[in-house]
C-alpha cells in the first residue's frame, strides 16, 4: 500500500531514525491493521496516534539513546584505528 510506505518514509525523517530501527518497531501487518482508521488523518497525526497505541514514545526514546551510542561508540573505534594505522 502506498499509504504505509508513504508513513514509514516520513516517520523517519521526521523522527530521523533509521527505517530498520522503525520496522523492529512497528510491523506492516500492524500498519495495513490500522490504515482503515488511519489514512484520512494526516501523517503527523496518524504516527502520533500509532506511537500512542503502541506506548512507542517513551521505548523509542530509549532505543534511539542506545542507537545513538553504539554509533558514536563505533565511529570512535574507526578514528582509533585510522590513527593507528596512519
Amino acid at each position: 500500500m502506498h499509504w504505509v510506505g508513504y508513513l514509514y518514509r516520513y516517520w523517519c525523517y521526521v523522527e530521523d531514525i533509521p527505517l530498520s530501527l522503525l520496522l523492529r518497531n512497528v510491523s506492516l501487518s500492524y500498519l495495513s491493521s490500522v490504515y482503515n482508521a488511519y489514512h484520512s488523518l494526516s501523517p503527523k497525526e496518524a504516527v502520533s496516534r500509532i506511537q500512542e497505541s503502541l506506548g512507542l514514545k517513551e521505548r523509542q526514546k530509549a532505543i534511539l539513546e542506545r542507537h545513538k551510542v553504539s554509533y558514536l561508540k563505533m565511529v570512535e573505534e574507526n578514528i582509533k584505528a585510522y590513527k593507528k594505522g596512519k
